[in-house]
């Protein structure tokens, strides 16, 4: 899992990390 930076949304936030 990786951490969600406030203010982002959570599934977009983590869409672009896992990029």
């Amino acid at each position: 899992e990786h951490p969600k930076p406030k203010g982002f949304s959570g599934q977009q936030t983590d869409n672009k990390i896992l990029e």
